[in-house]
Order: C-alpha cells, then structure tokens, then sequence
C-alpha cells in the first residue's frame, strides 16, 4: 500500500489541531460535527455526534485510516501522480483533505484540475489560493493554508534545489546596444554549438517553433445571432423561449430564418403546434427544422461548459425576478460563451438582467452573467437542478 505523504500529514496536523471532544463546523455553527484531527466520520462511516469524546490514539488511528483508505485512493487518480515528489503529493492530501478527496475534475474545481491536467505545476502554489471561500468568516484561515499548501509544493526534497535561470526573463532585458549584453550572447552561442551542435541547426525543433506565426486565438464566443422577443409579432411578453431557440436554430443552420425578425417565421410555426411555454412544443418545432434537441431539468455548470466546447449553445431557464437571495420570474434566454473568469455570455431576449430590463433589449446581445448571479437563478436548489435545452 502507498505510503501516506509525511509532509502532508504534519501540515493537515498544523491547521486542523486534535479535539478529542466533538465540536460544531466553524463556518456553519452546525454539522458536520468535527472531532480528532478534523475527522467528520468514524470508522464504520457514520458521522459525529456533539457530546462524543475520543483518546489521542484513536484520533491518530482515525486520522492514518481515513488517509489510506479514503484520500490516497482518490487523489492518486490525478494526472501524472507518480511524477509528484513527496511534498508536492502532501500538499495536495492537505488540499483534498480540507476541501474533499475526490475534488479533481468535480464542479468549482476547474481551474486546478486543469492545471494538474496539463502538467502546468509551476501555476499550482497561486491556484491553490483560489480556493478559499472569499467572503466568509474562514477566509483568512482557509488562505494561510492554502498558502502553506503552496510553500510546500513548492519546497525541494531534502531542501536542497538547483536553480535553473529562466531564459524568458532573462532575455527581456537583453539590450543589442549594451556589449556585455552581445558578449555574453556570443559565448552562450559557442557553448551550444560545442555542445549541442544539432539545436543549432535551421532544422531544429525550437528553432522552428520560433520562426513559426501564432495561431490566431480562437473567441471563446460562439457567433449565435441575436433575435429580440420584443418585436414578435405577438406575445412579445412571453415568447423568450421561442426567440431564444429561434436564436440556435439560425446558428446550426444558417440562413432557415431571414432577417432582423427571423423569428417571427419561428413563432408563428411554435404556436400552430402547440405554446411557446411548453417545451415538448420546442422540440417538436425545432425536430421540424432537422435540429435535434432534448429538454432536462438537472443540468449544471459541467454541462454549460461541455457543450460550449463544442461549439454548442444552450437554452436556460432563469428566475430573472426577485433578489439573489428570494428570485421568482421565469425566464428563457441562450448561453454563448464563457470568459477567463469563469462568467458566462449570453444572449437574453429581454435585454439585459444587469440592469434589471430597464435599458435597450439590445443590452442583451452578449450580455455578461456573473457565474455567482446564475448560481442562484439557474442552479436554486441545487448544482444539478438548472433547466435548460441540449442540442445533438
């Protein structure tokens, strides 16, 4: 059986403490109900209770069995684990220890996964940092360790490391017009032919990859036209669902709905079938157009992410009324894309809900939902209790 990471395990040590009398999560005032070194289950898997009480050993036993039997397991499922040193493994027990064994490729936990994925590790210390829960009263405690984290990441085997220069940085500064600059450029040159005289060579790979032009990047946008429901022939007040699909309809095929008021075409053809509220009526419609699609009520952001990346849009139902904390409405609208924060585009109908639908409805074309505002009017009872419309 692998060996539990010391250096994990005296960091999880550090920052969870050992109670030997069962106490309420700090963040909640509630459950789960922690005891020993921040153990919310025994060992048979039941949770705590207030009142229960346990001996250093058994907290020490407890600790060394949840490691081996539940964190190990699931964290030696990263990408390239075995390529880990010991500390880099141990800050990554702590991560998962504090946060959840198997947080790698689950949803909020994007950006470190991604980064473990693609062996970017030098990224790691500060995308630990992310993950802190800004805003709430363990703040402060969960970025001293999360900073802690990184250190040890960071730290070499046995403390000792040898430092490489970083060409990229180094050669920022270099300056044709200084001499030294030319002759320490030269005597780098002879080196490297003298020993390494094929990397000299136009035939190169680097060499190559240096003379070769950028690909342009490509939007992370998806070119969805936009079609208001305010200018609908009729019902402009509740035909979002129709003009929202009427939107994907034109983006799969190009050219099935002219003009600004495309969608009227659209509309007319969902209310000679049925209403524009019912989904099963959009699905026939659509399934008309030879555009096949699927209604669900348990989508998530996973599912926003996945179909974008294949250039795919999708039709989301919001509670577009109401505060964040009490929202009422019902609203449908079309996801776009998605920008480096993580928020998502969207071409809503109805205008803009940034400014509460009191400005130009064309404040709706690619208008920017925060991913928090969507938490709660798309995902209200859940991370997989969004509506909305999956295209083949």
């Amino acid at each position: 059986m692998t060996q539990t990471p010391q250096s994990g395990l005296e960091l999880i040590k550090a920052f969870e403490d050992c109670h030997l009398h069962a106490y309420p999560d700090p963040k909640t005032g509630r459950e789960p109900i922690t005891i020993g070194w921040g153990s919310t289950r025994d060992f048979d898997g039941s949770p705590f209770k207030l009142g229960r009480t346990i001996t250093q050993k058994y907290a020490d036993s407890l600790l060394d069995f949840q490691m081996k039997n539940y964190f190990l397991p699931a964290v030696q499922k990263i990408p390239y684990w075995d390529e880990l040193n010991d500390n880099q493994k141990g800050a990554l027990l702590s991560f998962a220890y504090n946060l959840g064994a198997n947080f790698y490729g689950s949803e909020g936990f994007d950006t470190i996964s991604r980064n473990l994925r693609e062996k970017n590790w030098a990224a790691i210390p500060k995308t630990l940092e992310l993950y802190r829960d800004p805003g709430s009263n363990v703040e402060a405690g969960l970025l001293r360790r999360r900073k802690a984290e990184g250190d040890l990441w960071r730290k070499p085997i046995g403390g000792y490391t040898m430092e490489f220069i970083d060409l990229h940085n180094f050669f920022k500064h270099y300056d044709e017009k200084n001499p030294k600059h030319v002759e320490a450029a030269g005597m780098l040159e002879k080196i490297l032919i003298a020993k390494l005289p094929e990397e000299m060579k136009d035939t190169s790979a680097w060499v190559k990859t240096f003379r070769t032009k950028p690909e342009k990047p490509k939007s992370s946008v998806l070119d969805v036209p936009f079609f208001p429901q305010t200018d609908n022939y009729r019902d402009a007040d509740r035909t979002c669902n129709s003009s929202a699909c009427a939107m994907v309809l034109e983006y799969l095929k190009p050219g099935t709905l002219k003009g600004s008021k495309g969608d009227d075409a659209y509309v007319q053809k969902v209310f000679s079938t049925g209403d524009t509220t019912d989904h099963l009526v959009q699905t026939r419609v659509l399934a008309s157009y030879g555009v096949k699609s699927s209604f669900s009520y348990s989508l998530g952001f996973e599912d926003l992410d996945r179909e974008l990346a294949a250039g795919r849009p999708v039709v989301i139902g919001i509670l577009h009324r109401g505060s964040l904390s009490a929202p009422t409405g019902g609203h449908m609208l079309v996801v776009v894309g998605k920008t480096p924060a993580g928020d998502y585009v969207v071409n809503d109908p109805y205008g803009s809900l940034n400014d509460g639908y009191t400005g130009a409805v064309s404040n709706g074309d690619g208008a920017v939902y925060a991913r928090s505002v969507l938490q709660k009017r798309w995902l209200p009872d859940g991370p997989k209790s969004g509506w909305g419309r999956i295209f083949a």
